[in-house]
């Protein structure tokens, strides 16, 4: 075959790949909306990088195919991470972060973890349904040069929320704590 032929063929398989991948895309549409984290994205002004986590069912499915043993991504509704992190301390104000730590104190939200110190915040929240299982969860730290937002929703235990550190983007805390975790 002769490399006109070749390229041309090449160049078919492409574009039929990128169709392909464009119908995945939009079978996907619209993104999971978040009304509790509405309004972060002003964080990103200012930051030196940021990262945005936005995975419904389908694509949690997709991300837990092959490597979801416990059967995680069947159980979770959608995960919301936003990162920011800052060139220096003091690039966006506490009590912007405070107003999103507010809109947890209505609506069935219980405080399992709410720390503050001169220079860092930290509340976990939970909200749980009626069959006892945590239905969402919220993660809202706040450190001198990074800020995060988490927010987990599904059908989950306590001890299904514990396996999810690390993966779907969601921070793994154990790791934070021990060296043997952290090299994994």
């Amino acid at each position: 075959m002769n490399e006109q032929k070749q390229g041309r063929r090449r160049i078919v398989g492409l574009v039929a790949m990128l169709a392909m991948a464009i119908t995945q895309v939009r079978a996907f549409e619209p993104q999971v909306q978040d009304d509790l984290f509405a309004g972060a994205e002003k964080f990103a002004v200012g930051a030196k990088g940021s990262t945005e986590i936005n995975l419904d069912k389908k694509m949690l499915a997709l991300a837990g195919k092959g490597d979801d043993k416990d059967g995680m991504a069947g159980k979770m509704d959608f995960v919301i991470v936003r990162s920011y992190e800052y060139e220096k301390a003091g690039l966006y104000k506490m009590a912007d972060v405070e107003a999103f730590t507010k809109r947890l104190e209505t609506g069935g939200w219980s405080h399992i973890v709410k720390t503050r110190s001169a220079t860092e915040t930290t509340d976990i929240c939970v909200r749980s349904n009626n069959e006892g299982q945590v239905s969402e969860l919220v993660v809202i730290a706040g450190e001198p040069k990074v800020l995060t937002f988490v927010h987990l929703k599904g059908h989950l235990t306590m001890n299904d929320l514990m396996k999810t550190g690390g993966k779907y983007g969601v921070p793994d805390a154990e790791a934070k704590h021990d060296p043997k975790l952290q090299k994994r």
